[in-house]
């Protein structure tokens, strides 16, 4: 069953009996009446098994019956009610019983012991700091770190948006119980304005992520569950991400009256950096030399096993070191934390560049004893593109037009796109690379600007290309260079 259909029933049950106009139920859930009508029409056909959603026309819709199981095992997947069995387990103090549980979702006793036995091995597998612990007669309750608990109800959250609309819609059917709709607004409007102060740019999916996060943690801070000190720490050294966090975090704090510690400030940080909102590989802890001195030595024995292994001389390539140094970096605070980092783009890297993955794997071993952190495959991918650059930049040749790239996936995407358009058109050089942030740092003389998000740039033309560079783009490329070379 839709979620949406769980509300309309939710909407009913508390009703207890009378009958709820369509109009209010057009408007509680933001669709058409036609759209009410054939909810209820599945809904009796295919889920209530004991009950019925009676219609009237002048009076609307009515509950009748009772709500216990339900016709089809189609109501709700897995994971939507892993979901509420697990956001209702992180607020309780004491033990939950099943049929408390059970209630809530609609399904039975027996169904939700099934789901929490499943829940019980995720948190074994990935979460190894939880444990859903069981008592006869008491019912079930979440014990472990805050972090993992946080970590758990996101992992639960499996949908996808595709408007700002839809966002605080799915948001509010999940967490109605924690906000209304104007609060949920509210707090994605902070995120959007603070974001396009400090001139950012990212993707809806990457909204929606940083919104749901932030839903959590705020509750948790307002119902005084913060991460642990011990488990976070404050070693994290101020960082555009640290600074944007403050920010967020502060404006949130004057509009629900809370205020956060650093330690949450220090954590929603390490999630910006998690999903690459600042996009900024630079250096991160200078103070720490000894640290830094341990981590680039690890690199170059990394780049030397590759080097006897697949034959490609890596370790002379001081791009390809300080790319992978600043990345590593920066990844090691979401990898600590098993925050996980998204890649877009990890299976056609492993299809375009296989060797390069596997030489990614290499490095990753090899890293993994030195910074005690597991690095999983997505990561691995960024590393991957990181060295297929540099294998591109070895059969670097003579260029004679310029043309700037500016990209908003990171340095290693960057520094491939730049390979990628110097090696299948010979007479272009790239004269840098540029984030959607320093574009006036362009020089004058380069009037071609390919970029892979929609960008307007004074006096330049811009070319809208992919991240990974198809047929399509160079073509289009190779035919404004010709058009501007025809001009001069």
């Amino acid at each position: 069953m839709k979620p949406r259909q769980s509300q309309l029933l939710q909407i009913l049950k508390e009703a207890e009996g009378d009958y709820v106009y369509g109009n209010y139920l057009s408007d509680q859930l933001e669709v058409s009446l036609r759209t009410i009508r054939n909810d209820v029409k599945e809904i009796n056909e295919v889920v209530l098994k004991d009950a019925l959603i009676e219609s009237n026309n002048r009076f609307g819709y009515r509950l009748t019956g009772t709500l216990g199981e339900m016709k089809a095992s189609s109501y709700q997947n897995f994971e939507e009610r892993a979901f509420f069995i697990v956001k209702t387990l992180i607020e309780a103090k004491d033990y939950t019983v099943y049929a408390n549980l059970a209630d809530q979702i609609y399904y039975s006793a027996r169904t939700i012991r099934l789901d929490v036995q499943k829940l019980s091995k995720i948190c074994g597998q990935d979460f190894r700091g939880l444990e859903i612990q069981a008592k006869p007669f008491y019912g079930i309750k979440l014990i472990g770190q805050e972090l993992e608990k946080r970590a758990l109800l996101e992992e639960m959250i499996q949908k996808e948006n595709h408007s700002e609309r839809e966002i605080i819609h799915n948001a509010f059917l999940m967490f109605r119980e924690w906000y209304s709709k104007e609060e949920l607004e509210q707090i994605l409007n902070i995120i959007k304005s603070t974001l396009r102060n400090s001139s950012l740019t990212i993707s809806l999916k990457v909204l929606d992520q940083l919104f749901i996060h932030l839903l959590i943690n705020v509750r948790r801070v307002k119902n005084g569950c913060l991460v642990n000190v011990d488990s976070l720490g404050n070693h994290l050294l101020p960082l555009q991400e640290k600074e944007l966090s403050l920010h967020i975090l502060e404006n949130i704090g004057l509009n629900f009256n809370i205020t956060f510690p650093k330690e949450e400030i220090t954590y929603f940080a390490v999630f910006l950096i998690s999903k690459k909102v600042c996009n900024r590989e630079t250096h991160i802890n200078q103070k720490s030399n000894e640290k830094n001195k341990t981590m680039m030595n690890a690199m170059k024995q990394a780049l030397l096993r590759i080097e006897k292994q697949f034959g490609h001389p890596l370790l002379t390539d001081d791009q390809l070191l300080m790319g992978l140094y600043y990345h590593v970096e920066r990844s090691i605070y979401p990898l600590k934390y098993s925050m996980q980092i998204d890649n877009p783009f990890i299976e056609k890297i492993k299809k375009k560049y296989l060797q390069s993955y596997y030489m990614g794997v290499f490095f990753a071993q090899e890293m993994e004893r030195t910074i005690c952190v597991s690095i999983d495959e997505n990561e691995i991918g960024f590393i991957a593109l990181h060295i297929q650059a540099a294998l591109e930049r070895i059969d670097k040749k003579t260029h004679v037009m310029e043309l700037a790239v500016v990209c908003s996936s990171g340095i290693a995407t960057s520094s491939l796109l730049k390979q990628k358009i110097e090696k299948s058109l010979p007479e272009i050089k790239v004269q840098g690379i540029y984030s959607t942030t320093n574009t006036e740092l362009i020089p004058e003389n380069v009037n071609l600007v390919v970029s892979t998000v929609p960008i307007d740039i004074s006096q330049k033309k811009v070319l809208l290309v992919e991240e990974f560079l198809e047929e399509k783009d160079l073509d289009l490329i190779k035919k404004q260079c010709t058009l501007i070379y025809s001009r001069k």
